[in-house]
């Protein structure tokens, strides 16, 4: 069975996810209300991290763009890119999303959470294969 990446780091920012949603509720919010709470959480729990976070995408040649993260959460080597939605469900899409994000980053792990409408809040974990030691 593998190993869970950044086990104890997941637990505690599943904790303060969980609690910025409960405390907006299933109403109708954008996702940058979402990010604000999260974010005023984040502060309340004294865990870093970094809003709207540029990561560089470049090649031996120079930049060839740039990727913004919602958030990246802790620090390295421990650090977490959490991308924060709000529609019916996760898609492969936004799993792609994380996955370029994490693998250009270098960090290990990333976590998509997707605060439904009908007062749900799903998650799901993505792990850098490039980047797993």
């Amino acid at each position: 069975m593998a190993e869970l990446i950044l086990p104890e780091e997941s637990y505690q920012l599943m904790g303060i996810l969980f609690e910025a949603y409960n405390e907006l509720g299933p109403v109708s919010y954008q996702e940058k209300h979402f990010q604000k709470a999260v974010e005023l959480k984040l502060k309340q729990h004294k865990i870093p991290f970094k809003s709207q976070s540029e990561i560089k995408f470049n090649i031996s040649d120079g930049k060839v763009g740039d990727f913004y993260a919602d958030l990246i959460v802790f620090e390295p080597p421990n650090e977490i890119i959490v991308e924060l939605k709000r529609s019916k469900y996760i898609t492969l899409e936004d799993i792609r999303q994380i996955k370029r994000y994490i693998e250009v980053a270098g960090i290990k792990l990333g976590i998509i959470i997707n605060a439904t409408r009908k007062g749900k809040l799903d998650y799901k974990r993505v792990i850098n294969a490039k980047n797993n030691d």
